[in-house]
């Protein structure tokens, strides 16, 4: 059977602050003969999907559309003003893509930051443009199923098969480059005084006092094109990480796998971090290829790290080496390959595909406590009051089932 040919929709984030999608997409590229990818940045004509295959493929058309354009720009809002800007997009062409529900195209969306929308709002997205698929880094076992469950409705669920997808590297940028360790402990990127990143916060200020510790910290630079100022994004970013004994980070408040996770690992850095959600399905093993820690003992780990250099230098390399076989971009894009070629003929699909169904994500409203979805955080702009009456409905009604259920049990054996 042909190589499936998917059709990428992306504005061109190579000069992004963090490059990683780009990356990825090129690797999917190598691994696919025949796939193109299109929007700002890249070919871009129009903005309308329909256009768009009959510009690329004429009267044929791709075995599956992939979107990788952030979810806010799928509810009809304009790119991003750096993107409008550093493309001189004008009038309705900054909104793209268009048309998506008018395709008759296996559709998959690209989903990283889940807690940006709305349950409502990732209806209207799914199911509102006809995706079938989702590859996620939002779904179990990568968060927690309340998490999943607090964000994504049953319709949804039932209709969108959703892929989990652990975040990739290249190794271009992400490597060993054999620097010189100068620092004890790095950490960077952002802190969210409202508590995103509660572990990593506290990591900050306790580091930041330990006056024998040789600690480098710097903030997230923002999410934007980066030029010739000497930011740190890209390979510089990655020195440091390089330079670095220890890498001090957590998994937010979700307990996802983020992409210091990889990013780490990579440049042969200890990673100090909780462990994520599905840390073993990712080869994360606590003394081996990381060092998992919690609010109470982080600072205890990274001194006896620190005592006992080779320890370290052997979690580190087994760190490396697990990136190296396992986390690349071109590894991840053979296991795209595989996952399409399954669907495409009508197999179920291996590979982090067969660690959650569809049959599993149906299942998970039966399973459910009401307790462990209310105390998921949801960032305040997006609280809304008629998904929760709705999941409480839902939970009742369920109860009031199993308690007639259990009624005429009881009534039966009397």
């Amino acid at each position: 059977m042909a190589e499936p040919r998917i059709l990428m929709l992306s504005p061109n984030l190579k000069d992004w602050t963090c490059p990683a999608l780009y990356y990825e997409q090129q690797a999917i590229l190598n691994a696919l003969p025949g796939s193109v990818i299109y929007g700002p940045g890249f070919q871009y004509n129009t903005n309308y999907v329909p256009d768009i295959i009959r510009e690329i493929f004429g009267n044929d058309k791709p075995d599956f559309l992939l979107c990788y354009v952030n979810e806010r720009r799928l509810l009809g809002e304009p790119l991003d003003d750096c993107i409008v800007r550093k493309y001189n997009l004008q009038g309705e062409m900054r909104i793209f893509p268009l048309g998506l529900d008018k395709v008759n195209v296996p559709k998959i969306a690209w989903i990283n930051d889940f807690w940006g929308c709305s349950p409502q709002e990732w209806d209207r997205i799914l199911l509102g443009n006809g995706f079938q698929f989702a590859l996620a880094t939002c779904c179990p076992p990568f968060t927690r199923e309340a998490v999943f469950l607090r964000f994504f409705s049953q319709q949804v669920r039932s209709t969108v098969r959703f892929i989990p997808w652990p975040r990739a590297m290249s190794p271009i940028i992400y490597r060993d480059y054999g620097l010189e360790k100068v620092y004890d402990v790095t950490l960077l990127g952002a802190l969210h005084p409202e508590g995103f990143y509660p572990l990593r916060n506290r990591m900050h200020r306790v580091f930041a006092a330990q006056s024998e510790l040789r600690y480098f910290y710097q903030q997230h630079p923002g999410y934007r094109y980066t030029g010739c100022e000497n930011a740190l994004v890209g390979d510089r970013y990655a020195r440091v990480i390089n330079q670095s004994r220890i890498f001090a980070t957590c998994t937010s408040v979700y307990r996802i796998p983020i992409m210091k996770v990889y990013e780490a690992l990579a440049c042969r850095s200890l990673l100090l971090s909780n462990a994520p959600c599905g840390a073993e399905f990712l080869g994360l093993v606590d003394g081996d290829t990381f060092a998992a820690v919690d609010e109470h003992n982080f600072l205890a780990k990274a001194r006896w790290y620190l005592a006992n250099p080779d320890e370290l230098a052997r979690v580190s390399s087994n760190g490396m080496h697990l990136f190296q076989t396992r986390h690349t971009v071109d590894k991840r894009a053979e296991e795209f390959r595989e996952i399409l070629s399954s669907l495409l003929e009508g197999r179920e699909p291996g590979s982090y595909a067969a660690l959650f169904t569809r049959e599993q994500a149906v299942a998970l409203d039966r399973s459910a406590s009401w307790w462990e979805i209310r105390r998921v955080p949801i960032p305040s702009k997006m609280v809304n009051r008629s998904s929760y009456t709705r999941a409480v409905r839902r939970i009742l009604s369920g109860l009031k089932k199993r308690l007639l259920k259990l009624g005429r049990v009881l009534q039966a054996r009397d």
